[in-house]
């Protein structure tokens, strides 16, 4: 939480791909520290520093796969994250079956991290970004590897004309944590931020919830983990037949909907597992469409330190998680209702959002489409000024007949 507008900001002056290879291997070797960590306080700073890499490398990697994929490619993105992330939630659920010592299975758990060393040699620079610093050599270089790796050829003089008829030059502008404050961004900021607890606040409170699914607390575990696979593979079905809001907007109805229902339809046994793991395979769907909605919608220049503060704010959800089970102390239907009434009011606040969908990134703030919340508000300024220059223009003809009169 502390960490993410930061790194996010660096990324956006430095680069994403030094953000992204330097906080992963930080979060490796503070990893391996903590398996052998001689005392508690030792296993808790390299635990907060293991925290503060994991979070910089997630976020600027996701900026940065986005940014590295043609605009089809970008709704098969999240299939990619939900196998990856979905793998290691139910490796950790395996490690803990066969290791009981918890150095041993921290260990175990913390080694495949030696894997991402090659990353170093096969991680590229943003092409986006290299566009916005006007970086020719890299950008240059980025061009040869790609048509040699592709085996195509690119006519840099259509690339010219494209730019041309678009009308979008690439700029060179370094935003910085400032131009959040904009009114259109920073509204657009503030809704993300309550999206994105709601989101984390859900996830985790489903996660840790999970062993108290079962008898067995591994089989509510592993189902937990499991659900979310069949519902990375939804997700990239209905991004591709859907719009982005229109994705985010039922899932988060659908997870308000499946959570009442754990209140008001009560089942007994195994089958009281039902309604939270559809509700945490509807919170999976939101995971895969609401980030990549405001990626898209967010300019290239300010990309990263957007998805930084929004990251920042949102982990007061995951903050909160482990302490939602408290308020059953006032009912014990509490914890569910809170999930349903947070799911329902960010559902209403995608809609306030601009779709981005088979839409080109934006490069700087002059591109940024405030969505609908903005779209009349514009539309009214412009029809204020287009009768103010009709009264002026009225005036001046009125002189200019006086004159000639005269």
């Amino acid at each position: 939480m502390i960490v993410s507008p930061f790194v996010s900001q660096l990324s956006d002056i430095l680069g994403r791909r030094p953000l992204f290879l330097i906080p992963l291997y930080i979060s490796v070797a503070a990893n391996l520290i903590c398996a052998a960590a001689p005392n508690y306080l030792i296993f808790l700073l390299f635990r907060f520093i293991s925290g503060v890499a994991t979070t910089s490398f997630s976020m600027t990697g996701f900026v940065l796969c986005m940014e590295s994929v043609s605009l089809e490619f970008r709704s098969l993105i999240p299939v990619l994250t939900t196998i990856s992330w979905v793998g290691g939630y139910m490796l950790a659920g395996v490690f803990y079956v066969f290791f009981k010592n918890w150095r041993v299975l921290y260990f175990a758990a913390s080694v495949p991290g030696l894997l991402t060393i090659p990353f170093f040699w096969f991680t590229p620079e943003s092409l986006h970004w290299l566009m916005t610093k006007q970086n020719d050599r890299k950008i240059k270089k980025y061009i040869n590897e790609s048509v040699a790796f592709n085996k195509q050829t690119i006519s840099l003089i259509d690339c010219r004309n494209i730019q041309t008829v678009d009308n979008a030059p690439a700029t060179t502008k370094t935003r910085t944590f400032r131009a959040l404050f904009y009114p259109k961004i920073f509204v657009h900021v503030v809704i993300n931020s309550f999206i994105l607890i709601v989101m984390s606040g859900t996830y985790w409170a489903l996660s840790l919830y999970s062993t108290e699914l079962s008898e067995d607390e591994t089989t509510g575990y592993f189902l937990s983990g499991l659900v979310e696979l069949p519902a990375g593979f939804l997700s990239v079905f209905l991004l591709i037949a859907f719009k982005r809001k229109t994705v985010s907007f039922y899932s988060l109805a659908f997870t308000a909907v499946f959570m009442l229902c754990t209140v008001y339809i009560p089942m007994q046994g195994n089958y009281k597992m039902i309604f939270p793991l559809l509700a945490k395979s509807t919170n999976s769907i939101v995971w895969a469409s609401q980030p990549l909605l405001y990626s898209e919608a967010t300019p290239t220049t300010i990309r990263n330190v957007f998805s930084g503060v929004v990251s920042f704010v949102g982990e007061l959800g995951s903050i909160g998680a482990p302490y939602m089970n408290r308020l059953t102390a006032i009912n014990q239907d509490a914890p569910a209702i809170l999930i349903s009434i947070m799911s329902i009011v960010a559902a209403f606040l995608v809609l306030l959002q601009p779709e981005t969908k088979n839409k080109k990134l934006p490069e700087d703030l002059d591109q940024f489409d405030a969505g609908p919340l903005f779209r009349g508000w514009k539309k009214q300024k412009d029809l204020e000024a287009s009768e103010a220059s009709e009264e002026v223009k009225e005036k001046e003809e009125a002189v200019e007949l006086l004159e000639v009169k005269k």
